[in-house]
């Protein structure tokens, strides 16, 4: 017995010593860490008083080099995760710089658990708030922007807080409450850059819910402030559109799938344009999405494609270049309508920037909805779009 009792006290000793010693051994590890970090930080930082325009392939240079340096101290630091406190940030940091959200929201998690009272929490809550937004998991951000502004009611960053809260909102297809949070991030964000960002995803959820007066009256008050921004005067070029009478096409060629027709013998019906070219991968995979939507719909709309023939004739004969995109069409399972125009008068018509270009047009022969640039990685413009279609379809 007293054996027994002399080994618990050399343990409890023992246990006595470790526990200070490891505690400065994570306080070494959290030096160790903040130190180097701030090191490669300060080296991926631009030389000069910032006077004079950097040099391009200087700032590629350094942009590579500190890639690679995230990813060696990412590599060298995860290990040792264990041994951190403190420093369980400064690595949320560097993996979310390095583009890797999902592994930093652990680390986040990690800090305030053990840093709750930390100057520092505020930020790391918003942080992880972002990089579930960042990763895609749209509930958890929502759950953790909300836990913020529930805690950080006087927090300076409420309002990116609001801001982002809508961001995943939106890209959730919550679109009521997307627009309250970016309304109320307008409201609290003062004169951040954020507020500015806030207000024109504002706008854009207005126009993608078919909200297009409202839409306009907030494009009128971004525009007296940033007359000259150029995506505004885009997006307000779009708006114009919405509500007109869509222009009949003109010098088509042929039809090298379906019947000839025309807008006006389609009015009545809803239709979808989509102006393509076969030689690009953003086009390939829009008329693909559309073909699946197609099906879908099974006849509920008019789908119509329009291209062009992009070779000279001298070198490829319409005949052949139309065989070449029937055999394009049916590799990529499109059933639809198809139309070779014989000149760029079309996309001049409906001023046409880039393609893919998709224009859907209401049974009233007017322009519902417009969508710029493909949506294969673009899932809420997808969902928007679709969303477009069926309120054109339930349309008197």
């Amino acid at each position: 017995m007293r054996s027994m009792m002399v080994w618990l006290g050399v343990m409890m000793l023992t246990a006595q010593g470790m526990l200070p010693a490891q505690a400065a051994a994570a306080q070494d590890a959290d030096a160790a860490i903040h130190s180097e970090f701030n090191k490669l930080m300060s080296a991926a930082a631009p030389n000069g008083d910032g006077a004079t325009r950097p040099d391009e392939a200087e700032a590629e240079r350094r942009m590579k080099a500190t890639g690679v340096g995230l990813e060696d101290f990412i590599v060298r630091w995860a290990p040792r995760a264990g041994e951190l406190k403190a420093g369980r940030l400064t690595l949320a940091k560097a993996l979310t710089m390095a583009g890797r959200p999902a592994d930093a929201v652990p680390h986040f998690r990690a800090f305030l658990a053990t840093n709750p009272a930390e100057a520092e929490a505020e930020d790391a809550e918003l942080a992880l708030g972002t990089a579930l937004l960042d990763a895609k998991d749209l509930k958890g951000a929502s759950a953790a922007l909300s836990a913020f502004l529930e805690r950080r009611k006087d927090s300076k960053q409420v309002g990116v807080a609001h801001h982002y809260l809508g961001v995943a909102r939106w890209q959730a297809g919550e679109h009521e409450s997307a627009l309250a949070s970016f309304t109320e991030a307008l409201r609290t964000a003062g004169d951040s850059p954020i507020s500015a960002d806030a207000a024109l995803k504002r706008l854009e959820l207005l126009r993608d819910m078919g909200r297009i007066d409202e839409a306009k009256l907030a494009f009128g008050v971004l525009k007296a402030a940033h007359p000259e921004a150029p995506y505004l005067l885009a997006l307000g070029e779009q708006l114009e559109w919405i509500g007109k009478a869509a222009p009949e096409l003109e010098d088509i060629a042929s039809f090298v799938q379906g019947e000839a027709t025309t807008l006006g013998a389609l009015q009545g019906r809803v239709v979808i344009l989509n102006f393509f070219a076969d030689r690009y991968e953003a086009c390939q995979a829009e008329l693909k999405t559309l073909a699946a939507l197609d099906a879908k719909l099974a006849g509920a709309v008019v789908l119509l494609g329009l291209t062009k023939h992009y070779q000279p004739y001298d070198r490829a004969s319409a005949e052949v270049q139309n065989r070449a995109l029937q055999q394009f069409l049916q590799v990529h399972g499109v059933l639809f309508r198809v139309a070779v125009a014989s000149t760029f008068d079309n996309l001049k018509n409906y001023t046409v920037r880039g393609i893919p270009y998709t224009v859907v047009i209401g049974k009233d022969g007017r322009i519902a909805h417009l969508l710029v640039g493909g949506t294969r990685h673009n899932e809420r413009a997808r969902a928007d779009f679709i969303a477009a279609v069926e309120r054109a379809t339930k349309a008197p």
